[in-house]
């Protein structure tokens, strides 16, 4: 007949088991060159601000020319956004380009705006 383990006679004989897990885990991450370590100073920062800004041109904007988006600047198109859940300050989104013109740059001759 199998005697039932009681819940707690379990965790006594798990906790060497648990005890080789934790130990495991914390050799492995003093040896780990990646692991995660205190910093060597104390912050000094009290205030942190975070910026959330719609628009602003794009890295492949600014390095491809768009006539796309060139026909269409100023043109009122479709949020990109749920409006219903997100607010930006606005309520019409405009295509806009960049406002340099895009062509052939230094010895490459690599398209990029202004």
């Amino acid at each position: 007949m199998i005697t039932p383990i009681t819940r707690r006679s379990w965790l006594q004989r798990a906790a060497t088991g648990f005890g080789a897990l934790a130990l495991h885990d914390l050799v492995q991450a003093a040896s780990s060159p990646l692991a995660v370590k205190a910093p060597r100073f104390p912050a000094k920062a009290k205030r942190v601000i975070f910026l959330f800004m719609s628009g602003g041109p794009s890295q492949p904007d600014l390095f491809d020319p768009k006539d796309y988006i060139k026909r269409m600047h100023g043109q009122t198109i479709s949020a990109p956004i749920n409006t219903n859940e997100l607010r930006v300050g606005t309520d019409k989104f405009l295509a806009l380009t960049t406002h340099g013109e895009v062509r052939p740059r230094g010895q490459s001759g690599m398209m990029i705006s202004d």
